[in-house]
């Protein structure tokens, strides 16, 4: 992370008309290095963990359906992230609820 920073210097940083921004991942390595990111902007952005949460319970039970397992070569698992994707453009006007939320780790709530 810091050599990350002392070769990117102030570009890293969030401009200061910059009044949020998201980041979502489950993996531990990631979510570490974003925490990192974070703190370097002074915790304006926030992160969150499973996004899969927020969306309409129908919708997680067909993702999860969908989902590729360990069994699966490279190739079908990436096949099925692209299906997944292209399922949730097609229905994201009630696949994820305006309700929803997702709890933040930057920030707590």
């Amino acid at each position: 992370m810091n050599a990350l920073k002392q070769e990117l210097g102030d570009d890293m940083l969030l401009p200061e008309n910059e009044q949020w921004c998201r980041t979502c991942d489950n993996g531990k390595e990631q979510t570490d290095f974003l925490m990192a990111l974070h703190r370097l902007t002074n915790n304006k952005c926030c992160h969150l963990t499973d996004v899969i949460k927020r969306l309409h319970p129908d919708a997680q039970g067909l993702i999860n359906c969908m989902s590729p397992d360990d069994s699966m070569s490279k190739e079908e698992r990436q096949a099925c992230y692209e299906d997944i994707n292209q399922w949730l453009y097609d229905n994201r006007s009630w696949a994820y609820p305006t309700s929803g939320t997702s709890p933040c780790t930057v920030h707590g709530q």
